[in-house]
């Protein structure tokens, strides 16, 4: 008999890989149900990932069989306890008063799942970092190697031994990782949306990897839930030529007032100007300027403009009650503007740097 207060949690996560629901491979509308040893394995997969769910079955027939998810699902939203009977060609699911005869499906059509050596451990803490980077990564399926996350434990960055690295091709964010990472590649969204629904009921995690394959086994309170995903291949851009290690000018302000000034811009219209005076810094937006706490001396006044949303999301992932933004010097001290160097703003904090391009960047009234 299976419990259903662990079925329910088990088949929602079995069931994540195929989430919109495949229609191109009948067999990947279904789930893989192995019965054995009292324990039952739930699988699914979309041959890029899959996702696999252990629970306990006392006293359950052994057998190993195909059926569509929406029958184990109705039986695991009722309250009584649920049995599991092979009767060709059924799969008999009891629950109380509900009976259900679930047509089989051929348990060898279904994609053999591949086994994964276990490299290490990850602290749920840093799994949590890593699916954070989502909000910075691309969704255009064009620049489809931008389309994931990177983890980076080779490269020296700021001096952080091992970090995080997500882009859209217009912000980026890289973290600095406080445990180990257990290797170097690109997770895909997909994978990462996956594991950071399931991270509430995570009590552990285990890694497990092969060539440019990634696994994750989570430790929960209703059993085990396990992705397979494959990684993504290719060049990822080089992050050492975007990084700032030069001095620049630096310009702070509140958080609060920053976020709540940007709420009247327009995205691809109302531009944010930095400009220097005897009287300081101030950032000009539309008819409110916000006076920077610091005050670097700039050469010249310079027009910068932003995507609205992009500079939003950039503040809301910072820590802290300020914004503190750099322009390069090369980019404050340039002579010629006809090729102007659209370096990024760049945001540093002691776990963090983030970076914007800029849409356009042009001196005051040229």
């Amino acid at each position: 008999m299976i419990n259903p207060t662990q079925l329910l949690p088990a088949i929602q996560f079995a069931t994540e890989a195929i989430r919109p629901l495949p229609r191109h491979i009948s067999i990947l509308e279904t789930v893989r149900i192995a019965s054995a040893s009292n324990w039952i394995t739930i699988t699914s997969t979309n041959l890029e990932q899959t996702t696999i769910a252990v629970i306990p079955a006392p006293d359950c027939q052994e057998f190993q069989t195909c059926v569509h998810p929406k029958f184990l699902m109705a039986a695991a939203n009722q309250p009584e306890p649920i049995s599991l009977k092979l009767e060709h060609p059924f799969l008999r699911i009891q629950a109380g008063g509900l009976s259900i005869n679930a047509p089989l499906r051929d348990p060898d059509e279904f994609p053999r799942t591949k086994n994964l050596d276990r490299i290490g451990e990850l602290r749920k803490e840093d799994l949590r970092t890593i699916c954070g980077a989502l909000a910075f990564s691309s969704i255009d399926e064009s620049r489809y190697i931008l389309n994931g996350v990177r983890l980076d434990k080779t490269t020296r960055l700021r001096n952080w031994p091992q970090w995080v690295i997500a882009t859209d091709g217009r912000r980026m964010q890289i973290t600095k990782l406080r445990g180990e990472l257990p290797f170097d590649g690109i997770i895909p969204n997909k994978a990462l949306q996956i594991l950071e629904r399931a991270l509430p009921q995570t009590k552990g995690v285990e890694v497990f990897q092969e060539r440019q394959e990634a696994g994750f086994l989570l430790h929960t309170d209703y059993g085990t839930a396990q992705l397979q995903t494959k990684l993504i291949e290719g060049t990822y851009p080089n992050v050492g030529n975007q990084i700032q290690e030069e001095p620049v000018p630096t310009f702070r302000w509140e958080s609060d007032l920053l976020l709540q000034e940007l709420q009247h811009l327009e995205p691809l219209q109302d531009s944010l100007t930095i400009h220097s005076d005897q009287n300081g810094v101030f950032l000009q937006i539309k008819d409110a300027s916000l006076k920077s706490h610091i005050t670097p001396l700039l050469s010249r006044e310079i027009n910068i403009s932003f995507n609205n949303s992009y500079l939003q999301s950039i503040c809301r992932a910072l820590p802290g009650e300020t914004v503190q933004a750099k322009l390069s010097q090369a980019t404050i001290d340039q002579k010629s503007w006809d090729r102007p160097l659209l370096n990024p703003l760049q945001i540093d904090t002691d776990e963090k740097t983030l970076l914007l391009m800029p849409m356009r960047l042009n001196p005051l009234n040229c």
